[in-house]
């Protein structure tokens, strides 16, 4: 179920960040046809790339600092 929830983040982020940092106005890249064949342009990209999925995962995991294990569930009953 995390799982899920984080990569559904991941892919949810990446165009709200591209967009975000478009509203703030930083300039994009705008490399031609033949700059984006470079393989240092794809590096770049893939690694780009591999930040914003780790960053959703990350976000998406926080779900897990919400949950009470079954531990302390037990232990609250028994407190009851």
């Amino acid at each position: 179920q995390e799982n899920t929830c984080s990569d559904s983040c991941a892919v949810l982020f990446g165009g709200t960040i591209e967009n975000f940092a478009q509203k703030m106005g930083l300039p994009s890249a705008g490399l031609s046809g033949k700059q984006l064949e470079l393989q240092q342009v794809k590096k770049w990209g893939t690694l780009g790339r591999l930040i914003g999925v780790q960053c959703g995962v990350l976000l998406g995991a926080t779900t897990l600092l919400l949950q009470k294990s079954d531990k302390i569930k037990e232990q609250q009953k028994e407190a009851a």
